[in-house]
């Protein structure tokens, strides 16, 4: 059952990061867009993106015997979280600066919480190197044990 969730929430984190990826594409777009500020300068907003992207290629490529079930969970959960506040951006009509000017986008909120999604993807890069790297240690460990368990059976 644990990896059974596991696969299915890894599947969820790789299409909702692409989901994630594009809304906040769309929400610089149109944010920048209306600063008139050139889209090369949004380049540290998709730096933790990168990170994550490299981070999730690597893991896949490690073939981890364990899926981490938390792990992709967790991600899942700060994907959609980012796919809320894009929405919230987008469709909350209720928000002054929505009418204030007339491009159906909230520029203001999305930019405001622009610093959470950062903190947010680079926490979760930072975490998966660590859990890459905390598999490659256990795997070490386990054959120095093997290793040390043989011998001590060798000398019985």
């Amino acid at each position: 059952m644990k990896q059974i969730l596991s696969k299915l929430f890894g599947f969820f984190k790789i299409v909702l990061f692409v989901i994630s990826l594009g809304m906040v594409l769309y929400g610089v777009l149109i944010t920048y867009n209306r600063l008139d500020k050139p889209f090369i300068s949004s380049f540290p907003i998709f730096l933790p993106f990168i990170l994550v992207l490299i981070t999730i290629v690597i893991s896949f490529f490690i073939k981890n015997k364990e899926d981490n079930l938390l792990f992709n969970f967790v991600s899942t959960i700060v994907f959609i979280t980012i796919i809320v506040i894009c929405v919230r951006s987008k469709f909350d009509s209720n928000m002054i600066l929505y009418y204030k000017y007339k491009i159906g986008f909230n520029p203001t909120f999305f930019s405001d919480n622009l610093s959470l999604i950062e903190a947010m993807l680079y926490l979760l890069g930072i975490s998966n190197i660590l859990l890459i790297i905390s598999s490659k240690f256990s795997v070490k460990t386990k054959r120095i044990l093997e290793h040390q368990k043989e011998e001590i059976i060798e000398e019985l």
